[in-house]
């Protein structure tokens, strides 16, 4: 696979006679940062759970190299342990004894999570409790993290926020990254590369790629160009004609 740890070749998956994803090819390469896009219900998840591993496809082949952790929409926090518990989940592989502990202390340093370690998630804000997910799924010496809508039940602010700590994230601690989302300006602020759906069956419309290095604000003229992009392969132009900088964030 020379340097891509993912590569899906004729992905084609089924619900009895519902067809979701139709004839889908790509690689990803090794610490890139790809988006999923599309319209609601296109089997977006769908194509992370076969990326994944929770989920086989009708037809077609899927090759990863590394292991793979999930953060999902909702938080999976386990509401019975406390937050240091909980990243330290992440640490169970990969991480001999000797290394845990100081490296569960850095992680919650750089999470800024080190007044909260003994807090459990019912204790934290829907912005924390998504940090100490992401921080989980960084942990130990996982390759590949897939994130499934993973801010968008925060208010728009703690979505800034925590996109642009992210990036900071990432550059720390490198990853391959693919981002599966309804927001167009999330996909063009973390994404180096975009792959817009079409409805069901989804294939693949169009191959988006961005040049500039993040972080990027939502305000830039690249987020907007992309953003405008993405919106009109969908037929959605109009919904951009307040500008990303609204808070009604353009979602598809």
């Amino acid at each position: 696979m020379s340097d891509s740890v993912i590569q899906l070749d004729g992905i084609n998956h089924s619900y009895g006679d519902l067809t979701v994803l139709d004839r889908i090819s790509f690689q990803v390469r090794r610490a890139e940062s790809l988006a999923i896009v599309g319209p609601s219900g296109c089997g977006k998840t769908t194509l992370l759970r076969i990326i994944g591993g929770d989920l086989t496809p009708s037809n077609g082949r899927i090759r990863r190299a590394g292991r793979v952790r999930t953060v999902h929409q909702r938080s999976g926090l386990l509401p019975w342990r406390t937050v240091a518990e909980n990243i330290e989940l992440g640490l169970r592989n990969g991480s001999p004894l000797s290394r845990k502990q100081p490296e569960l202390q850095d992680l919650l340093r750089l999470f800024r999570l080190e007044r909260f370690a003994d807090f459990y998630p019912h204790q934290l804000s829907g912005g924390m409790r998504q940090r100490a997910e992401v921080g989980r799924a960084l942990a130990g010496e996982t390759e590949i993290l897939l994130l499934d809508e993973p801010f968008s039940s925060l208010d728009y602010l703690t979505r800034l926020r925590l996109r642009n700590e992210l990036v900071e994230l990432l550059r720390i601690r490198p990853r391959t990254v693919v981002l599966v989302t309804h927001d167009v300006t999330e996909a063009a602020q973390l994404a180096d590369r975009i792959l817009v759906l079409s409805d069901r069956p989804a294939i693949i419309r169009r191959e988006i790629r961005i040049e500039s290095m993040r972080p990027r604000e939502p305000t830039s003229p690249e987020v907007v160009r992309v953003a405008h992009e993405i919106l009109s392969e969908l037929g959605l132009e109009h919904d951009l004609r307040n500008g990303v900088a609204d808070s009604a964030v353009p979602m598809i």
